[in-house]
This record gives structure tokens, sequence and C-alpha cells, in this order.
């Protein structure tokens, strides 16, 4: 597996007209000193429960706990834990499109915890996951994003464990493929049991609805966030799939996105306005 999409960056290196023999020297330094210092200063507390919304259509600056985020349109979020999900969404509820993306166990982010407690998160066993009641929030052409890191581990429990549990049929396997600003990988694609600079997706549908070849298999390249785990936006490659204002839900979110439904204990955490530019539009 690794090998075909090793050969799929190479064809994307091709069509770009880049040289992939080439030596890259990009300095990330600035962008890890700000993340560092950011991770460093900030103080959210994940333990707070609280919601918000913003239903106008325009984005909004509200100031919460001494620090200033910035709240998208059309939105509902809520800072608290995936378990108490069905006492915070009613079940009458049914999404056009789900996300998650599971703080896995991971022994790495373990060792790490006691040193850096900002970049950690509560991670959780697969058990944890499972127990999410998923399948009381999917219609029949609801789309669920999963996103999962390489472990063989996690990819059975998403195939023989999750999408069961959830009345969910597996029908894409998509990859991400993380690159640096000159399109090279941020590292170098290894054996199984090492560092691969790439994450897998996997998309499913209700086990009652309609297959799409569309959503079989594809390969997504973009440069990650300096913000450890932080994931790319994906919905605008299901439009063709959904509706045209379609109803969205993100579990373990750290983003707000507009006509979504935001959960997690650090739902707000990078819309704070420090990470953010600014231009005065006068009209």
């Amino acid at each position: 597996m690794c090998y075909s999409i090793q050969q799929n960056h190479s064809e994307f290196l091709r069509l770009m007209k880049i040289d992939y023999s080439g030596d890259d020297n990009q300095d990330n330094r600035q962008a890890l000193e700000f993340v560092d210092a950011f991770n460093r200063q900030d103080q959210y507390d994940r333990s707070s429960s609280f919601k918000g919304a913003n239903l106008s259509e325009y984005s909004v600056i509200n100031s919460f706990a001494g620090q200033d985020y910035v709240i998208p349109s059309n939105c509902h979020f809520f800072n608290d834990d995936i378990a108490r999900l069905n006492e915070l969404v009613p079940e009458e509820n049914k999404f056009d499109y789900i996300v998650l993306d599971p703080p896995w166990w991971n022994k790495y982010i373990r060792r790490t915890k006691p040193v850096n407690k900002n970049i950690s998160y509560q991670m959780l066993d697969n058990e944890a996951i499972s127990n999410i009641p998923l399948e009381k929030y999917i219609h029949s052409r609801t789309v669920v994003v999963i996103w999962c890191t390489n472990s063989p581990t996690h990819i059975n429990a998403i195939k023989e464990k999750f999408c069961k549990k959830w009345k969910l049929k597996l029908v894409g396997n998509w990859y991400w493929i993380k690159t640096t600003k000159s399109g090279l990988p941020v590292c170098a694609f290894n054996e199984v049991t090492k560092k691969q600079p790439y994450e897998q997706l996997f998309i499913a549908t209700s086990e009652n609805g309609d297959s799409t070849d569309m959503l079989q298999e594809k390969f997504i390249f973009s440069i990650p966030c300096a913000f450890h785990s932080n994931k790319p936006p994906l919905i605008d490659l299901f439009a063709e799939l959904l509706p045209e204002h379609p109803k969205c839900l993100e579990l373990f979110a750290r983003n707000v996105y507009p006509n979504f439904t935001s959960i997690g204990t650090e739902v707000l955490k990078l819309q704070n306005a420090r990470l953010f530019n600014f231009e005065v539009c006068h009209k």
C-alpha cells in the first residue's frame, strides 16, 4: 500500500513539474516557534462546559474567558465531552455530513503529555470511540468521514467494529499526503511500522444507502498545519453528494466551520483571534 501511495505522489510531482530529486531546505522554525509560543500562553480550559452559536450570515468576534475567538456564520458549538452527545444534540437531528477525528490511543502522545500538557489531548481507546451513538444521527444519504492513523489496530477497529455498531458501510479509502511547499513529502515513505508522510480517511455511508464510485479512492495533497493533528477541511470534495445547504456535524472538533455543529473539549481552541489575519472592509 505504501508503494502505491508513493507512486501516486511521484505522478503528482510529475504533473506539477516538480523535481522530486531536489533538496527541500525550507525552514519551518518560524511557524513552529509561533505554535510553541501560542501553546505556552494559551489558557484554554478543556474542562469547561459551554455552548454557543452564530445564526447570522457574518462571522463575529466574541470574547470568552479573557480571549477573543472568531465565530463563523451559521454554526453551533459545544465545548463538552463527546460521551454526552445524546444530551447535547437531540436524536431527531439527522446530518448530511459527519466527520470524526478521534484522539486515537497513541504511545508518543502519552509520553509527551507530562512534558507539554498544552499539545496533548485526552486519548480514547477503541471501546470508548465505539460507544459514540453515531447511528442515531445518520439518514440514508449521510456521508461519514473518519480520520485514522496508520495503526493496523485502529484501521481494523473501523472496519470490523465501528461501522457495524454505527450501521455504516465503508465505500472508500482516501489518503492525505502531507507535503512541503515545494511538493516533497514531509518525511520519507517508510516501512509500515515507521512514521509515514500520509494519513488515511475512511468514507462510509448508511448501510441502507446507495454507494457511489466517486468515494472509492482519492489522493489529497496539501501542506499540513503547524498545529499538531489539525486536519484540512474536506467538505467541498463531497459537494456533489450533499444538499445545497448541508447540515454538518464534527466530533472531536478544535475548529468551527459554517453550517456545522461542532463538539469537542477544545472546540474553540483554533478559533483564537490570534491565529487570524483581519482586513477592515469599508462600505
